[in-house]
């Protein structure tokens, strides 16, 4: 689906309805394979044919139904989903402690020239594409605005990853979520080796780290303009 979904025949991945199709058709996949994975592991289910197991479904059997809980953890925002991603954030607490930073990454999708300059480009078919206003540019190809999004967010994280400016990061942890008007954030946890814990660490070792990763000055207009610019139209 994803293959499709990302097609370069501009109608099809600009159409709706099929979108909407395409991911139905990815969700009903992964509860197949979920299902017979699931029943695959009941303990003392054994082989049985289709009625049986329709009985089984039919009268509730507790060890079933205990185990067919989770076809549903693969599918994104069900319970199920969130139960699996609350146990893997646990076991990432309970094997590296508390995270260091909780970052929020939200994209000022409207003001960016390389995100409407891309979707103009990727959509010359398109009649008067010169005079679309960038949110008609989004709305009309969420596909390849959601890609872009993405792939500029993790060319971030390779960058924190790789370059440390945070220092070096054991673990992290990232939930999507997607805004009223449609475009997606991402809250980022980051664990980082030998960062200092509140409650364990002095004060004076927890105000020091503070001060070595953690800016909320205006940056200098003749020596960072890019920078003083960007804090000062989107943080001030």
């Amino acid at each position: 689906e994803e293959t499709r979904m990302l097609s370069s025949n501009a109608a099809s991945r600009r159409h709706i309805q099929y979108l909407f199709h395409l991911a139905g058709e990815s969700e009903r996949r992964k509860i197949t394979r979920s299902i017979f994975s699931t029943i695959k592991f009941v303990q003392g289910l054994g082989s049985v044919d289709t009625n049986t197991l329709l009985n089984m479904i039919k009268k509730k059997d507790p060890m079933l139904l205990k185990r067919m809980t989770r076809v549903l953890k693969d599918v994104p925002n069900t319970a199920s989903y969130w139960n699996s991603q609350h146990a893997k954030l646990k076991a990432q607490i309970g094997k590296y402690g508390p995270p260091t930073f909780f970052l929020t990454f939200s994209p000022a999708e409207y003001d960016w020239p390389e995100l409407i300059e891309y979707l103009r480009e990727a959509n010359q078919d398109l009649p008067n594409i010169s005079e679309l206003s960038p949110s008609d540019l989004m709305a009309k190809d969420p596909v390849l605005t959601s890609t872009f999004v993405h792939q500029r967010f993790d060319a971030l994280l390779d960058f924190i990853l790789n370059a440390k400016p945070l220092g070096e990061v054991t673990s992290y942890f990232i939930r999507h979520e997607y805004q009223n008007r449609g475009t997606v954030h991402f809250h980022t946890l980051l664990w980082i080796k030998d960062a200092p814990i509140m409650g364990k660490s002095s004060d004076e070792e927890i105000a020091s780290f503070i001060q070595n990763h953690v800016s909320c000055r205006l940056p200098d207009q003749l020596e960072e303009p890019i920078l003083y610019e960007n804090v000062t139209k989107y943080q001030v």
